[in-house]
């Protein structure tokens, strides 16, 4: 069985030990949900790297992601296209998905994006679950 580390480097993402080394710490606090049915969702796509990464991670989670921009399908994986820095937007789409065992938000990258997504979706999180 591979490490997230190993995973994110198949993936080609830049989580891993080769840049900015964020999957040991992942690791250590997801590691005993590996094989939960676990909902998941991480805010910033970009080519889908780390989307890949937790499908392959998270075999039987439910994989969502946000991102500004349209991005290719990645299979098992639920893509959103809005801005989760809109307010309004992110609302509805809160308001329609539920609760979340995860949520990982590295999408955008200012204090006031950063505000607006935990404002609304920290509310979204199980008892339990890390934002």
């Amino acid at each position: 069985m591979f490490s997230l580390d190993d995973i994110a480097k198949g993936n080609r993402t830049d989580k891993s030990s080769n840049d900015h080394d964020y999957c040991s710490l992942y690791e250590s606090h997801f590691g005993a949900m590996r094989f939960n049915r676990i909902r998941f969702l991480e805010i910033g796509i970009f080519e889908g790297a780390s989307h890949r990464m937790w499908r392959e991670y998270f075999s039987n989670a439910e994989i969502h992601g946000i991102d500004i921009k349209e991005c290719t399908a990645i299979p098992s994986v639920k893509f959103h296209t809005l801005d989760a820095s809109n307010r309004d937007s992110l609302q509805s789409f809160a308001s329609s998905q539920g609760t979340w065992d995860i949520i990982i938000d590295d999408g955008g990258h200012t204090m006031e994006q950063q505000q607006t997504t935990f404002d609304i979706l920290w509310p979204k999180v199980n008892k339990g679950g890390t934002y």
